[in-house]
């Protein structure tokens, strides 16, 4: 009886397991993001990381103290998650409880760099900018040639050569790390690392059956025989005068 509800248990939770698994394996989510405004990113439970002495760290520290900007510098503050690596500004990103603050073009040039190197994307930009203009150019306020330089930024972004040098400097399939993916449903191959835990509960289960029927056995055996010492204690009882 009791390896007949073992079996039924397994077949069952096999069952589910296996179900399971079909849908993770053919559905892919929709990537979502943690947040897309900045005042999501301040009440997120994940912490802001700055590059030291790069803009989006001045950007922060310079903010209003009233600002959501600042709120986040104060995050990066009570954190210590100001970094002077990018490779350790990546691995927090990487564990899960952080997310990197940095000017666009340079998050592509890493998203793109790490891609390189692992051939993975690890990593996405979330719809989110912290600051309306992305190029900048530092010169002294008495430079004579500060409105031409303006005049020449806002006509090589506006004609798109800005854009044209960037996507030839970032790799094509870039895109598939930087596209939100939306849900789809298709045929993927089942690693045998994902079906371990199938086998590990058949055997599992084999066992455990193994040993519940050995264990009914010696049970019955030993009633059995209690039994019968039993009926022969009752019988020399009767015999006796």
């Amino acid at each position: 009886m009791l390896v007949s509800w073992w079996w039924l248990f397994a077949m069952v939770i096999t069952g589910i397991y296996t179900g399971v698994m079909v849908s993770y394996r053919s559905v892919m989510p929709a990537v979502t993001y943690p947040f897309t405004t900045v005042a999501e990113a301040v009440n997120s439970s994940l912490i802001p990381v700055v590059l030291t002495g790069f803009a989006p760290e001045k950007v922060l520290k310079n903010s209003h103290p009233h600002t959501e900007l600042a709120k986040l510098w104060r995050k990066v503050v009570e954190n210590n998650s100001s970094v002077t690596h990018l490779e350790k500004a990546f691995h927090l990103v990487n564990e899960g409880k952080h997310f990197f603050v940095a000017g666009l073009l340079f998050a592509k040039y890493d998203i793109a760099l790490d891609y390189k190197l692992t051939g993975k994307c690890r990593f996405t930009i979330a719809p989110i900018r912290f600051v309306p203009s992305t190029i900048h150019w530092a010169v002294l306020k008495s430079n004579p040639h500060k409105e031409g330089l303006n005049i020449a930024l806002q006509y090589l972004t506006e004609n798109g050569l800005v854009k044209k040098w960037i996507e030839e400097l970032l790799p094509s399939d870039l895109d598939t790390c930087l596209k939100p993916r939306e849900a789809s449903v298709g045929a993927t191959p089942f690693p045998l690392e994902e079906l371990q835990p199938v086998f590990l509960l058949l055997v599992v289960g084999y066992t455990l059956s193994i040993l519940v029927l050995v264990i009914e056995r010696s049970m019955k055996k030993f009633l059995k025989s209690r039994g019968q010492r039993r009926e022969e204690v009752s019988s020399r009882n009767k015999a006796l005068p």
